[in-house]
């Protein structure tokens, strides 16, 4: 066992060809700060996994399993030593990066070049380089600013990893092989599951029914009533099954009474039901429904977000933390039973009201869209928009804007705010008013202030203040610059304000993790170097791709526009207004400068106070 600073501060590490390139996103990096500082009061350690490795004969570690957590460790202890904490005596046991490239040397250069803060160094391995860039952005969103001797001091001793050195004799490509094509672990769902239904096992009806209900929740990436068999589904959800209105888990045993008396209720040893032949789980048969959309949260994430809309208390969005968190509610048979009932009825809300992933007309990457599932006739159903065709869009939008922002599975403090909305006003009347309006208080009370409040900001805007924000709107905002946090929350609140102005009616939010200066940091062919203050002004930035920014990021403004001048798809409507410019002032000498980046600047002010003031 070893905690980061063992792990950091001696041994050496190699990664040998066979590894992947390093691949972890800012998604990534967000979930690591956020569980840590999660368990800073724990007074507990903080496992972060296991490092599986191989001494070689020089005395270095080849790193069989882990590299992607070893490398993100040593980028973060960069950018604490050179951004944050400007080389104070606290990382004096930090000599220098403790991990090699084996035949990727730009990626050794390049984590080196990070650790001696060298400016000058040509950083070849963009991932690596993309990563340091956005530490202190995310320890800076997450960790209050009088709170980060507590954090690093938790981070340094208190978080450990456990090495496993493999014998001298193991066969190395052997043991890669078979650790990457290993089994699945049993779900912590179906060991809650089991706990659950462990308190009804007396009542052998109503077991049956809280599996089945289970189950069919448990699939997230289909609408839930496609999960039951079609007379369970008219029982539950009505003829044409859109209704959710028992009410309680009582209600649904005696809807579903017929169809309970047709099971048998026997015990059966293990080798009864090998030999049992029919479905009794009550899947769906229909093809039709296969595969097609995809959703934005996992079943873990899901019982933690009902939990806490129904308890109405601050409950960690950790799924890894999820039995622990379940046995800290002492869950008795009475609260399991609402549980399963409100599980179903939030489930229901979800399915109808929020972003699925729709791959229906784009089998490669399908489509964000908001449908509910209606019966038709017979075995005949359809998928339709949830509400009016401009409001189902600015939905779509308006949750797509927070999805993009955030895209891990964990800590979608929106989605908890839109369920609790939903399960107050079933029928989704005003949902992209409050929406909006939950975006304007992350805003103003989360990312344009530099008073972050206490970790109980987004329940307390949920629970407390119905997701508005109770403050004095200002008349003028100081908008972050490149250099001091800048959230991708921002870039994104500002597209969905140009994009409800009608300023690109195409638009649609995808996974962008890369900050582009339109006008170049680091000009090519001699053109001028930009003074910082315009250039990392917000008025030359946006957001789009981690690739495209790699590619064309040396690249003047007219390049770019006329690079992007035929694609059909766009990465930000803000980038879309600032090529617009440079198309009008193309025949200047210098069509993007400092004046064009001011007035920028003033027009995504008067847009926000727009936004904020309607």
């Amino acid at each position: 066992m070893l905690s980061i600073k063992e792990l950091l501060g001696k041994d050496k590490y190699i990664i040998p060809m066979y590894q992947r390139n390093y691949a972890w996103e800012e998604s990534h990096l967000k979930q690591l700060v956020q569980d840590v500082w999660d368990c800073v009061d724990s007074e507990r350690h903080y496992y972060i996994g296991t490092l599986v490795v191989h001494i070689r004969k020089d005395g270095m570690f080849e790193t069989i399993d882990g590299q992607q957590r070893l490398t993100t460790l040593n980028i973060m202890m960069c950018a604490l030593k050179n951004e944050i904490y400007n080389n104070s005596s606290l990382f004096d046991w930090f000599g220098s990066v403790n991990i090699e490239y084996e035949f990727r040397e730009r990626s050794s250069k390049t984590l080196t070049a990070l650790y001696l803060h060298d400016s000058t160094a040509e950083l070849n391995d963009s991932s690596i380089e993309a990563m340091y860039d956005v530490v202190k952005r995310t320890i800076d969103s997450i960790v209050p600013e009088d709170s980060l001797d507590k954090f690093l001091d938790f981070f340094f001793n208190q978080v450990m990893i456990t090495r496993v050195v493999l014998p001298e004799d193991t066969d190395l490509n052997h043991y890669f092989e078979i650790m990457n094509s290993r089994g699945e672990q049993l779900e912590k769902p179906e060991i809650l599951k089991a706990r659950i239904m462990r308190l009804s096992k007396r009542d052998k009806r109503k077991c049956w029914l809280i599996g089945l209900i289970w189950d069919a929740c448990s699939d997230m990436d289909s609408h839930v009533q496609m999960n039951f068999s079609s007379d369970l589904r008219d029982a539950i959800f009505g003829k044409k099954w859109n209704e959710c209105n028992w009410t309680d888990l009582n209600d649904l045993i005696c809807r579903t009474q017929h169809i309970q008396i047709s099971q048998t209720f026997d015990d059966y040893s293990i080798l009864d039901v090998l030999k049992k032949t029919q479905n009794q789980s009550g899947k769906k048969t229909e093809n039709e429904n296969e595969d097609r959309f995809s959703s934005v949260v996992n079943f873990a994430n899901f019982l933690l977000q009902v939990l806490r809309v129904i308890k109405k208390q601050d409950i960690p969005l950790d799924d890894k933390r999820l039995i622990d968190i379940f046995t800290e509610e002492r869950i008795t048979e009475d609260f399991a039973d609402i549980f399963i009932s409100e599980m179903l009825r939030l489930r229901f809300l979800f399915d109808r009201f929020i972003i699925k992933r729709d791959f229906y007309e784009d089998r490669e990457n399908g489509k964000l869209s908001v449908k509910y599932l209606k019966h038709e006739k017979d075995t005949e159903y359809s998928y339709n928009l949830t509400i009016d065709d401009s409001t189902s869009k600015r939905i779509m939008m308006v949750e797509s804007m927070f999805h993009a922002s955030l895209p891990s599975q964990n800590y979608k403090h929106w989605l908890c705010a839109t369920l609790n909305y939903l399960y107050d006003n079933r029928d989704g009347k005003g949902l992209v008013e409050y929406l909006e309006k939950l975006g304007k208080a992350y805003m103003l009370g989360r990312f344009l202030t530099e008073d972050i409040t206490a970790d109980s900001f987004y329940y307390d805007l949920i629970f407390n203040k119905g997701g508005r924000y109770t403050g004095n709107i200002p008349s003028k905002l100081s908008l972050p610059t490149f250099t001091k946090h800048i959230d991708f929350f921002i870039f994104n609140y500002i597209d969905y304000c140009l994009w409800k102005e009608g300023r690109c009616p195409d638009f649609e939010f995808t996974s962008r993790s890369s900050i582009e200066h339109f006008y170049p940091q680091h000009p090519m062919d001699n053109f001028p170097t930009m003074d910082e203050e315009h250039l990392h002004n917000i008025g030359n930035l946006c957001l789009i791709s981690a690739s495209k920014n790699s590619k064309l990021s040396n690249y003047q403004p007219l390049s770019k526009t006329e690079h992007y001048k035929n694609s059909k798809k766009i990465d930000s409507v803000k980038q879309k207004i600032m090529m617009d410019v440079v198309n009008k002032n193309k025949n200047k000498e210098q069509p993007w400068w400092t004046e064009e980046v001011e007035e920028q600047a003033q027009y995504i002010q008067e847009v926000l106070l727009r936004s904020f003031n309607s």
